[in-house]
């Protein structure tokens, strides 16, 4: 519904359960750098502060603690210190972490960002880049989104499934619908309005499996936060 112009839109980071956000966290940093390395480092859940990701980062007794507002905090804080240590890096390339025997005891830093939402992602990247990734691609892209404090990325899979449901009740044909269609490659352009009926049609397997892989990667991305 639009929103009154007196009134303003609150944005929260931290309303997800903190057991879950550890989790999410602690998982998401063994995935990406193997259980080694990530059981030297202890996660918690704080506040986050004026609403944005926060993450505290510290390093007691040889062991890296970072507790953070989310998972995306959290994450952060913790590609954060492999970063400023010069420990290793994690990219689209290819992952290479090594952290010394010995880690030196590091006083408390809190780190927020300027705002609350950090974006990711324009439309054309789901045509240019994405359209035939495999939830196990998607599973590796969010978790570089969240240890680069990416918060907000678009999420334009199966959003033809949802328009065909509302064609079909507005009573056009599955044979209309079909012919309107462009292939997966090519759908960025169609939803921006540009191009109509090439590479197409788009078969109800299509809808079905990238049904599923929005609900995985938006259940993902909000168990991160």
């Amino acid at each position: 519904d639009p929103v009154a112009p007196e009134k303003t839109i609150s944005v929260r980071v931290d309303t997800a359960d903190p057991v879950r956000t550890v989790a999410a966290a602690t998982a998401l940093w063994t995935r990406l750098v193997g259980p080694e390395v990530a059981g030297r480092f202890d996660f918690s859940h704080r506040p986050s502060i004026d609403g944005k990701d926060t993450y505290e980062l510290s390093v007691v007794g040889g062991r890296v603690k970072v507790a953070g507002s989310s998972g995306v905090g959290i994450a952060r804080g913790a590609y954060d210190y492999i970063r400023s240590k010069c420990y290793g890096q994690i990219g689209w390339t290819g992952t290479r972490v090594e952290l010394p025997e010995t880690l030196v005891d590091q006083a408390a830093l809190v780190v927020t960002p300027p705002g609350p939402l950090q974006t990711y992602f324009n439309p054309v990247v789901f045509g240019y880049t994405t359209p035939f990734w495999d939830w196990q691609r998607w599973e590796r892209e969010i978790d570089l989104m969240a240890i680069h404090g990416l918060n907000l990325p678009l999420a334009l899979n199966a959003q033809e499934a949802i328009s065909e449901r509302v064609w079909l009740k507005m009573g056009f044909t599955q044979q209309e619908i079909d012919t309107f269609e462009v292939g997966p490659a090519h759908l960025p352009w169609q939803r921006l309005g540009c191009i109509v009926n090439h590479d197409g049609e788009l078969p109800p397997a299509w809808h079905v499996g990238q049904v599923a892989l929005q609900h995985q990667m938006l259940d993902r991305m909000r168990e991160l936060g």
